[in-house]
């Protein structure tokens, strides 16, 4: 299953990678394909511009993960809330990955 892994990037140290770079790395662990919006955006981009990217590969997947922080996020919110209209399962990552990696 493609899983789409959302979370907040702006005014967080580098972006906040490395969270997003673990959760990527347990997404796989658990047998998903995960789909890290840092490999899809080049850090020199517009806001807009990486964010219309990352809400095309959200479209081609099965489900959403949050990651800590997402509510406070605008660009986790728009993700979380597209998700849900077009009926895309949304899921808090920590919680999910608990349940498929049974830690």
């Amino acid at each position: 299953m493609r899983v789409y892994i959302s979370g907040p990037m702006t005014g967080i140290p580098d972006l906040n990678r490395n969270i997003f770079q673990v959760c990527e790395e347990l997404v796989r662990k658990a047998g998903h394909d995960p789909v890290n919006p840092h490999k899809l955006d080049h850090p020199d981009q517009d806001y807009f511009m990486c964010l219309r990217r990352d809400i095309k590969a959200l479209m081609s997947c099965e489900m959403l993960i949050f990651l800590p922080g997402s509510h406070e996020s605008r660009g986790a919110n728009i993700e979380i809330r597209l998700a849900s209209i077009v009926g895309i399962p949304v899921h808090d990552a920590e919680v999910f990955l608990k349940g498929v990696l049974n830690v």
